[in-house]
């Protein structure tokens, strides 16, 4: 199979970059330069030009001879966007280095004349990049290739590695930039030419991080029938070198069998071998299949499967070493014995599918902003008069009065009943129900087929209804969050216009189902919702004094099988006051409230919130029962 990468831009159609960044740990950064690494090392080989290596590195993570683990011969270029705001940290702050980057990863592919984006999948770094390929939100094409590695949540999953919540937001990151990139390279094997040299060497390849400790090898070495013949063993891992420790391990076991020992620490250079030497991957999944790659473009066999596993069947050259020695000792013991065939470095290119989507005809306005206000009329006037701005005139509005009962409130509802009718916009007032019941009330007049939130509160961007509606028809989300800017107060520009003061913008996930226990990483309640889905789902809750309706809602849509999507842009000011409803109300209710949905049924106890979102972030079924037996 040869490696058929496909080719990159030329000068003329706009440059291609590589872009790295830290990932949640350093085993997986190690992993993130390997794979970057394989895939420079096959366009070298192929003659074929690189694409410019662009980090997205703001904190200086990454290693200091990053330039040699890639083969550079100089230092990649780091990325910079000015005139953002610092992005808010408390709203996932385990995740928000990673989100932050992907922001900056974006926005500096809008201002760059960018053609083709290659991207490891374990950093997350393409998140929102491909959030707004797939929302149509970039001005000029854009392909987005990922390096398929598997993924850290594949490599965490065969390692047993219980995630932390920076982790599990990673595993979402990278799940979504994976499933909507244009095309996907997965490292494999090829068929190559066959060798008649007797191994007289092993070299071990360390893909599990938690076999690095060497505890199996004393109770693998002594099983190999064919020891007689091995000469040297020798332990090569990406990343950090082997303990003194470990070292001394591995070199007792291997001189329990008369062989010496030695170490590589090469990150992609071919070491010197002294004799004819085999290779053997210590682990499963996609690191395994970085370093069949990597053993592959050095000319070295690799030991075969071991016989009569079915479930390792699609690991190819892959002993498992781990829980079955003296299976792995067999299959070491038949490549020693057997002439062996070279496999050539290959890769595997796919595409996700993605299916077009083709917005319903519908006659009228689109969406229908179910404005909700009480007792706030300067902020009521700010918020409509965003609404007025805006570019796009395929909206109503359905403003409900939550019970207002300040005389000045009041009069301001008065003075907009006549601008109001002019535009066809409603005004419904209602006795006081609390936010999840004066939503429900617009939403239950609205024909449109989508529906947008809004308290009055919050400012509008002037493209925030023409910017969501775009993305729901390119995506067929169902619901669609965005970002927003923060401010406290406002002050006037030279036009007279009082201009939000931004202090920070706040970043969300979209439907990050693992980390919904403790972080609203879903969005905020200024968001755009499929009016099918919002009657599907049942609206908001209606309990008095208590909030956190928009978090339990949106949870629910993401559970029953609605899509959930993050729109990356701040398409609205959102305002910040020491007194709001989150302050005013019991946060332990408003915390039930938002995490109701992961209760398979009632009177669940609430450690059991934890587990279930961390089997969700594995991919399992979470139980169905809450009863102890």
């Amino acid at each position: 199979m040869p490696e058929m990468l496909p080719p990159l831009p030329s000068d003329a159609q706009g440059r291609a970059i590589l872009l790295l960044a830290p990932s949640a740990r350093a085993d997986l950064d190690d992993l993130q330069c390997l794979a970057a690494r394989l895939y420079l090392d096959s366009l070298r080989r192929e003659g074929r030009s690189e694409p410019e290596v662009i980090l997205c590195d703001p904190e200086g993570a990454l290693a200091a001879d990053l330039p040699a683990r890639l083969g550079l011969a100089h230092a990649p270029r780091c990325l910079s966007v000015e005139g953002l705001p610092p992005c808010e940290p408390l709203i996932c702050p385990p995740a928000m280095p990673m989100m932050t980057r992907a922001m900056l990863s974006l926005e500096w592919v809008r201002s760059e004349a960018i053609s083709e984006v290659v991207t490891v999948d374990l950093s997350g770094v393409g998140f929102y990049l491909a959030l707004a390929l797939r929302q149509g939100l970039l001005a000029r094409p854009v392909d987005l290739t990922v390096i398929d590695t598997g993924g850290a949540k594949s490599h965490d999953f065969t390692t047993f590695r219980y995630p932390d919540f920076a982790e599990i937001g990673l595993y979402h990151m990278e799940a979504e930039t994976t499933r909507r990139a244009a095309r996907l390279l997965q490292p494999s094997l090829g068929i190559g030419s066959a060798t008649t040299e007797t191994p007289t060497r092993l070299l071990f390849l360390l893909a599990d991080s938690g076999l690095v400790a060497l505890d199996w090898i004393d109770r693998l070495l002594p099983r190999l029938t064919e020891a007689q013949q091995v000469e040297e063993v020798q332990f090569l891992r990406p990343g950090a070198p082997l303990t003194a420790a470990q070292k001394a391990k591995a070199a007792q076991a291997a001189g329990r069998i008369g062989a010496s020992v030695r170490f590589f620490t090469s990150h992609g250079d071919r070491p010197k071998f002294n004799g004819a030497t085999l290779a053997v991957i210590v682990g499963r999944g996609g690191a395994a299949g970085l370093l069949a790659h990597l053993a592959a473009s050095w000319g070295l066999p690799l030991a075969s499967a071991h016989p009569g596993a079915a479930e390792d069947a699609a690991d190819g050259p892959f002993a498992r070493l781990p829980k079955s020695p003296t299976l792995s000792a067999a299959a070491i013991d038949e490549a020693l014995r057997a002439p062996l065939a070279v496999a050539t470095p290959a890769w595997q290119i796919g595409t996700p599918a993605a299916a077009p989507v083709v917005p319903a005809p519908h006659d009228g306005p689109l969406v229908t902003v179910c404005l909700v206000t009480f007792n706030r009329p300067g902020m009521l006037r700010e918020a409509i008069a965003s609404l007025e701005a805006q570019t796009s005139t395929a909206f109503e509005v359905i403003l409900v009065d939550d019970g207002s009962s300040a005389p000045d409130a009041l009069a301001a509802l008065d003075a907009l009943e006549e601008p109001f009718a002019r535009r066809g916009w409603r005004i419904i007032r209602k006795q006081n129900g609390y936010l999840g019941a004066a939503r429900n009330t617009a939403a239950a007049e609205a024909r449109t087929p989508y529906l947008l939130f809004m308290d009055d509160d919050n400012i509008a961007k002037p493209m925030m209804i023409e910017r969501f509606l775009h993305a729901a028809q390119a995506s067929g989300a169902d619901v669609l969050t965005c970002f927003n800017d923060s401010f406290r107060q406002t002050l006037p520009d030279a036009t007279g216009y009082n201009r939000p003061q931004v202090t920070h913008r706040r970043l969300f996930m979209g439907g990050a189902e693992g980390l919904a226990p403790l972080y609203n990483v879903l969005g905020d309640a200024n968001a755009l919702v499929r009016r099918s889905t919002f009657e599907a789902v049942g609206g908001f809750h209606e309990d008095y004094g208590v909030t956190h309706e928009d978090w339990e809602f949106f949870l629910t849509a993401s559970r029953t099988g609605a899509r959930l999507e993050v729109l990356p842009e701040a398409l609205f000011y959102y305002r910040v006051a020491d007194v709001s409803m989150t302050t005013v109300t019991q946060m332990e209710r408003n915390l039930f409230h938002s995490t109701a949905p992961l209760l398979a049924g009632e009177g669940a106890p609430a450690g059991y919130f934890i587990l279930r979102s961390l089997a969700k972030a594995f991919g399992f079924t979470p139980f169905e029962t809450t009863k102890d037996p």
